[in-house]
């Protein structure tokens, strides 16, 4: 639980944590992940977590480094989930939201359900010491 007039996110992998909160004066949510990135499965992980035009452009993140694409994917979308399911309860899968990454380690949202929140949503990624970590930020609206 976060104190009143601020929203947070938990994760935790390999025997690590990671936390992350804001004000809601700036935010309406957040949402973190952290996974190892090391995927031997990663051509069945991608099928399930990878829209088509995320699987095309996967490729141009392992050319930037990132060992597992389908892993970053999975780390993203599980981010930005944990950022949308205080708002609005709803279960997503992961064919539901398509991401579009940056090699300066942002990611944005091309496409997600409700389509109102997709201007408000910005993500960021990084790899670090075997694990990938992605944030998710749900910025409140301006002049409500």
């Amino acid at each position: 639980m976060f104190p009143a007039g601020y929203c947070g996110s938990i994760t935790h992998k390999g025997g690590h944590a990671v936390a992350v909160a804001g004000s809601i004066a700036d935010v309406i949510a957040v949402g973190i992940d952290l996974e190892l990135d090391v995927e031997p499965e990663e051509p069945a992980l991608l099928a399930r977590v990878a829209t088509e035009r995320e699987v095309m452009a996967s490729n141009r993140l392992v050319a930037v480094g990132i060992e597992s694409p389908a892993t970053l994917i999975l780390c993203a979308k599980e981010a930005l989930f944990k950022a949308l399911h205080p708002l609005d309860g709803e279960a997503r899968d992961f064919q539901d939201v398509e991401l579009s990454f940056d090699v300066d380690g942002s990611f944005g949202i091309a496409m997600v359900d409700p389509r109102d929140l997709a201007h408000r949503v910005s993500g960021a990624y990084a790899q670090r010491g075997g694990f990938l970590v992605s944030l998710a930020i749900i910025r409140s609206y301006v002049g409500v």
